[in-house]
């Protein structure tokens, strides 16, 4: 073969690599949609199943963003404490002014020890309730860090004791 044959049959080779590359690509781009079709349908189904779980506990479960806007609560706390889920996620200030307790000792302590210093917190707190009604509360709050170490969010979840209390 002349020069021109060799580069003829060198481009032919490339050619036909290139082209099972992107049959390979192909094939991975339609195995990877399904797989991530299915890990989206798993996710969601996991999704559901906290979801109500967390809406049938007998607990009022919250989560608070550093900048303390509740991000999530459940429906629990309309049941106990007569606030809407609107009021809580639409109130900047109502973690600080309702959840963290009728004493304002208890926002500190809480706010101190998650947000600042990152360690879980338990405390027992007398929560008012919309109309008024002091109710007595253990609260469990977690602290949520980023890699750095830098509290993002709390999630707390709060049983209701004034039964117990009596």
């Amino acid at each position: 073969l002349d020069e021109i044959g060799h580069l003829t049959q060198a481009l032919n080779i490339m050619l036909e690599a290139l082209r099972k590359r992107r049959l390979e690509v192909e094939g991975y781009a339609r195995t990877l949609e399904k797989r991530v079709n299915e890990r989206t349908t798993d996710l969601v189904a996991s999704e559901e199943k906290y979801r109500k779980l967390v809406e049938n506990v007998p607990l009022v479960v919250y989560r608070v963003l550093r900048d303390g806007r509740t991000e999530f609560v459940n429906s629990y706390m309309t049941d106990k404490l007569g606030y809407t889920v609107e009021e809580a996620v639409t109130d900047n200030r109502f973690w600080r002014d309702k959840m963290s307790g009728a004493d304002i000792n208890a926002f500190h302590l809480i706010n101190d020890q998650c947000f600042k210093k990152g360690e879980e917190c338990r405390i027992e707190t007398r929560l008012r309730s919309k109309d008024g009604r002091l109710l007595d509360f253990i609260t469990h709050v977690i602290p949520y860090k980023d890699k750095n170490g830098t509290v993002q969010w709390i999630d707390g979840i709060s049983l209701d004791i004034t039964e117990l209390k009596k």
